[in-house]
C-alpha cells in the first residue's frame, strides 16, 4: 500500500500573518515504515490577503498602524479600524490656506486659472493621510484593486471627471465642491495635482497603476468637507485569473472640521455668523484666514459712548469696587460675535483646545492720578496686545476675571509657537490647553456644540485667532485640528464738521466777543484735533447743511459706507457711498477718497420756525460698513447752536446770540421775543458766553460806550451807553428793527459864565435826601437847597453793582415800540418818560451865577425835565 506525505520544503510553519509564500513537496511511499520514497509534486503555497491600513490610533504613525512599525503591532490596529464605537482615523478638513496663498486647501494645487507660476499652481503643507494597501506579491501575477468609497468629484462624461470645479470669479465668488462627499484619495503626496491622481471609486486598478511597490501601495487621503465613513478595499489576487475580488477590507475614517466663525467678509455688522452652506457662508469661511485682506475689521473700543471713562477700561468693573464708575457699560457698546463649533464626532468628554490670540488682559489697565483734583484721571493699556475676547457682548457688565474662575475674560492659553499638524515627537503633552471642564464651564455641552464669544479691539493691529483641537485628549492625536480667522483692529474717527444752510442765506457767522472777527470764514466749526468747538447761528426754518469728516487708520473699507449722524432735535444726516438722494441730490454726496471719508449733506428737517437755543448741539455719528444694517459709534460733535428770530441786522457777537436766545425760545415774534429777552437784564446779573459777570460803572470806573468795547473788555464792564447800545444790539442780533439809543439829559443847564466841568446839569439818580428846609439863592429857583443841603444814601443797583454812581450829566436807555427800557439799571418798560423820570430820578443840579457860581439842587417834581434825544 502506498503512502502519501505532504512536507514543507522551504519557509518556517505556516503563518500567514507573516505574509511569506511556502512551498509544499508531495511524497510517495510502498509502504509504512520503509525508507523508499518518490517526490510525486513540488508545488508554492501563497497565503492571500487584503490589507487596509490608516493610522486608526491617530498616533501620527501614518499608514503604518502603530508607531515604528511594531511587531504584530498592526493586528492591534486591525481590531479597531472598523469597530464601531471608534472614529477611526482622523482627517482634519483640508479647508484652511496653510500655504497663505489665498486658496483653500480643497481647491488649492490644481492650476484651476489654467495660468502658469500663480497660486493655486501647488499645496504645500497640505494635511494628507497615509492609506497603505498590502497584498501578496505572485510571480507573474498583476493584481487588480477597487476601492469603495464616498469620494469627492463628479463625471462629466465617460471619459472625464472632475475633481474640482475652476473659479473665474475667485475671490467674489466661493468655491464649491462638485459633491457633498467628504473625502479624496490620490495617488501621491506631491504638493501639485492633476484629475489622473485621482482614485475614482468603485475602478479596477493595477497594482502598477497604483505604483505598488513589493506588495505594498501607499495613497493619501484628503478630506474636503465634514463626514464619516469607511474605506473598502477589494482585490482580486490573481489579476486576469479566475479569482475576481473575492478578497477585502476596510477601515473607518472621520473627516472632522473645528470651525471658528467671524465675519470676515465685514457685511454682517455684529450679527452672530450664521452657517449652512450658502454662498456667503462658504466665501466667508474661504476668505476668513487670506493674509492678504484684512478678516474681521474691528473698530478699536477706545471711544467714550456714555462719557464716564474710555471704553476699554468701562463696564467690567476693573477696580474690583462695586458701585463705581467702571462697572457699567454704555448700553449702545457691541462687539464682534466669534463662534467656535466643536461637532460631533468629537468627544467632548475628552477634548482639549488651545487658543491663541494676541491678547491684551483687561487686568493690566493701570489708572495714574491727575496731577489737579479737577483733571480726570489717566488710564493705560497694558504694553503687549490689541484683542480681548469675552463671554458677554460689550452692552453687558462683565467680570475681568477668567470664564473658568467666574468672570467673563477667555483668555489664550497655546504653546508658542503652537504644534504643527505633522509633529512626530513623542514628548510630554502641552499643558497649556483647555480640557473637558473648562469647556463645558465656557459653556460647550453634547447638546450645544457652538459657543459664541466676543472680540474686543483696544488698539490698532492685525492677526489671527486660532484654535487647535486634540480630539481624543489624553490620547496620541494631539492637537491635530485646526482653524483659524484674521482680525484687523482699525480706526474710524470723525476729524471735522462744517456747518452752512441749504439757503446760504439763512446761515451767518457768529463774531468772537474780544475782536469782533468771525470764528471762522468757512470752517471746520467742530474739529477733533486741536480741540475745536465753535458756534453756529441760523435763521428760524433754515435747513442745516453739514459737511463732515471722517478718518480710517489701520484699515480703510472698500464696499459701500453709510454714514448717520442724528443730533437731539431728532434732525439726522445720512450718506451712503455710490448713492445719493433723490429727494434732495443738491445736497446730498458721500464719498470716500483714500482713507477720507466725506459726508455733505442736508438735515432731515428744518430747524424750528422760531428762536431756539442749544448750549451744546451733539450730533452722534455713526458709521455702518454693511450698508446700513449695523452701525458703530465714531465720535460726536458738539457745537453751541442760536437759532434767531431773523438774520441779523447787526454784529452778531457770540454774547448777543446767547443771551438772546437762550432767553426766548419759542418765540415767534419780535414783540414775544423782546418781552423773554428783556428779563435777562431785570435780575441784574447778565454774564458773558465765557461766564464773566457783566458789570455797570463797576468801581465808579468805566471806559468801554459802545458794545464792542463792553465785550472786549477784561472786566466786562461799561458805562449807560454800552449797556443800551448792548441790548439794542441784542435785539438787532435777533433781526429786530426799531430800538433806538436814547440820550437824557436835564432839560435846565448850568448859568453862563460859572466855573462848572459841564454846561450841562447834573440827574441825581435815586437815592438821595434833601433838608426839610434849603437855603439856595432866590436866583437859583425853582432850585432849593445848596448843594451841601442833600445827601447821596445807598443808590438804586445796576449790573453787577450794587450802588454805581450817584449822579451823571447825561444818561443813556433805550425806546422800543414805544416803551423805554433802561439797561444799565434793569428797569423798564416804562411807557411814559415821565415814568421813567419819576422812577429813577431823586432830583437835579445845577451851577447858578454869579461867578464863580453856586451848586444847588431840587426835587424831582411833576413835569418832565429830561430831554430825550434819539441817537439811533
Amino acid at each position: 500500500m502506498m503512502l502519501l506525505k505532504f512536507n514543507s520544503v522551504c519557509g518556517t510553519a505556516w503563518e500567514p500573518v507573516t505574509f511569506s509564500q511556502h512551498v509544499i513537496e508531495l511524497q510517495g511511499h510502498a509502504a509504512d515504515g520503509e525508507p523508499s520514497r518518490w517526490m510525486l509534486d513540488m508545488f508554492t503555497v501563497y497565503p492571500i490577503f487584503a490589507d487596509a491600513s490608516v493610522d486608526s490610533f491617530n498616533d501620527k504613525a501614518h499608514g503604518s498602524g502603530g508607531a515604528g512599525y511594531v511587531p504584530r503591532y498592526r493586528l492591534q490596529a486591525d481590531t479597531i479600524e472598523n469597530k464601531a464605537g471608534e472614529p477611526g482615523v482622523y482627517i482634519a478638513v483640508d479647508d484652511g490656506d496653510k500655504d497663505n496663498d489665498g486658496i483653500p486647501g480643497f481647491a488649492d494645487g490644481f492650476n484651476l486659472d489654467g495660468a502658469a507660476e500663480t497660486a493655486d499652481d501647488s499645496s504645500d503643507d497640505a494635511p494628507l493621510y497615509q492609506l497603505v494597501l498590502s497584498y501578496p506579491v505572485i510571480p507573474n501575477v498583476t493584481p487588480r484593486i477597487r476601492l469603495d468609497y464616498p469620494a469627492s468629484y463628479k463625471l462629466v462624461n465617460e471619459s472625464g471627471i472632475v475633481v474640482m470645479d475652476a473659479n473665474a470669479n475667485w475671490p467674489t465668488t466661493p468655491y464649491v465642491l462638485p459633491n457633498d462627499q467628504p473625502l479624496r484619495i490620490w495617488m501621491g503626496a506631491g504638493s501639485s495635482r492633476t484629475s489622473g491622481q485621482f482614485v475614482l471609486p468603485d475602478t479596477q486598478y493595477t497594482s502598477a497603476q497604483l505604483g505598488a511597490v513589493n506588495g505594498e501601495i501607499t495613497l493619501y487621503m484628503q478630506g474636503v468637507c465634514p463626514g464619516q465613513g469607511t474605506i473598502k478595499y477589494y482585490l482580486d489576487v490573481d489579476g486576469n485569473g479566475p479569482a475576481g475580488f473575492i478578497l477585502a477590507d476596510e477601515v473607518k475614517f472621520s473627516a472632522v472640521k473645528v470651525d471658528l466663525a467671524i465675519d470676515s467678509l465685514n457685511t454682517g455688522g455684529f450679527a452672530i455668523p450664521s452657517g449652512g452652506q450658502s454662498t456667503q457662508v462658504l466665501l466667508r469661511d474661504q476668505l476668513e484666514a487670506d493674509p492678504n485682506r484684512p478678516g474681521k475689521a474691528i473698530c478699536v473700543n477706545d471711544n467714550d459712548d456714555d462719557g464716564v471713562l474710555v471704553d476699554w477700561a468701562d463696564g467690567f468693573n476693573w477696580n474690583g469696587r462695586e458701585a463705581t464708575a467702571d462697572d457699567s457699560p454704555a448700553r449702545t457698546e457691541r462687539f464682534v460675535p466669534l463662534t467656535i463649533s466643536l461637532p460631533e464626532p468629537l468627544d467632548l468628554s475628552k477634548v482639549r483646545l488651545q487658543l491663541q490670540y494676541d491678547a491684551s488682559d483687561p487686568s493690566a489697565i493701570t489708572r495714574t492720578a491727575p496731577a489737579a483734583a479737577d483733571q480726570p484721571y489717566t488710564y493705560s493699556l497694558p504694553a503687549a496686545g490689541f484683542l480681548r475676547i469675552w463671554t458677554k457682548d460689550g452692552s453687558a457688565a462683565r467680570y475681568l476675571d477668567p470664564f473658568y474662575a467666574l468672570g467673563n475674560y477667555v483668555p489664550p492659553r497655546a504653546a508658542d509657537p503652537l504644534e504643527s499638524d505633522d509633529s512626530t515627537e513623542s514628548g510630554p503633552y502641552d499643558p497649556w490647553f483647555y480640557g473637558p471642564g473648562e469647556l463645558m464651564a465656557l459653556g460647550f455641552s453634547a447638546q450645544k456644540r457652538t459657543v459664541t464669544l466676543y472680540v474686543e479691539a483696544v488698539r490698532l493691529g492685525d492677526g489671527l485667532i486660532t484654535v487647535r483641537v486634540d480630539p481624543d485628549g489624553e490620547g496620541p492625536a494631539r492637537f491635530m485640528l485646526a482653524d483659524a480667522v484674521k482680525v484687523t483692529a482699525f480706526r474710524m474717527s470723525l476729524e471735522s464738521v462744517t456747518f452752512n444752510a441749504t439757503d446760504a442765506r439763512r446761515f451767518f457767522p457768529v463774531l468772537r466777543d474780544s475782536t469782533g472777527t468771525a470764528y471762522t470764514a468757512s470752517g471746520p466749526h467742530w474739529r477733533a484735533d486741536p480741540a475745536q468747538m465753535y458756534p453756529v447761528a441760523y435763521r428760524r426754518g433754515a435747513t442745516m447743511l453739514v459737511t463732515a469728516q471722517f478718518a480710517f487708520e489701520g484699515w480703510t473699507p472698500p464696499q459701500a459706507v453709510a454714514v448717520s449722524g442724528k443730533v437731539q432735535w431728532a434732525w439726522e444726516f445720512y450718506g451712503r457711498t455710490g448713492w445719493r438722494d433723490p429727494k434732495d441730490y443738491a445736497h446730498n454726496l458721500t464719498e470716500l477718497s483714500g482713507s477720507t471719508l466725506t459726508l455733505v449733506d442736508a438735515a432731515s428737517r428744518p430747524l424750528p420756525n422760531a428762536i431756539a437755543f442749544l448750549e451744546s448741539m451733539e450730533i452722534e455719528w455713526r458709521i455702518s460698513l454693511d450698508g446700513g444694517a449695523n452701525y458703530v459709534h465714531v465720535g460726536t460733535s458738539a457745537n453751541p447752536t442760536y437759532v434767531t428770530l431773523e438774520r441779523p441786522i447787526g454784529p452778531a457777537y457770540h454774547t448777543l446770540l446767547h443771551l438772546g436766545c437762550r432767553n426766548a425760545p419759542g418765540a415767534k415774534t419780535a414783540r414775544s421775543a423782546v418781552e423773554y429777552i428783556w428779563k435777562e437784564f431785570t435780575d441784574l446779573d447778565v454774564r458773558r458766553v465765557d461766564g464773566v459777570g457783566m458789570k455797570y460803572w463797576h468801581n465808579n470806573d468805566a471806559t468801554a460806550t459802545t458794545t464792542a468795547e463792553l465785550l472786549a473788555d477784561a472786566n466786562a464792564n461799561g458805562q449807560c451807553g454800552a449797556w443800551a447800545e448792548f441790548f439794542r444790539d441784542m435785539l438787532r442780533a435777533q433781526g429786530i428793527a426799531g430800538a433806538v439809543k436814547v440820550e437824557l439829559t436835564p432839560i435846565r443847564t448850568n448859568d453862563a459864565g460859572v466855573l462848572a466841568p459841564d454846561q450841562r446839569g447834573v440827574m441825581l439818580v435815586k437815592h438821595w435826601t434833601f433838608n426839610a428846609t434849603g437855603t439856595a439863592p432866590p436866583n437859583a429857583a425853582p432850585y432849593t437847597h445848596l448843594f451841601h443841603e442833600v445827601y447821596d444814601g445807598v443808590g438804586v443797583a445796576g449790573q453787577g453793582n450794587p450802588n454805581p454812581p450817584p449822579a451823571f450829566y447825561n444818561h443813556f436807555i433805550v425806546k422800543y415800540d414805544n416803551k423805554y427800557y433802561d439797561p444799565s439799571y434793569g428797569g423798564g418798560p416804562f411807557r411814559t418818560r415821565e415814568q421813567w423820570e419819576d422812577r429813577s430820578l431823586d432830583g437835579f443840579s445845577i451851577v447858578v451865577g454869579p461867578y464863580p457860581g453856586t451848586k444847588v439842587a431840587k426835587r424831582n417834581t411833576r413835569g418832565l425835565e429830561t430831554l430825550f434825544i434819539e441817537r439811533r
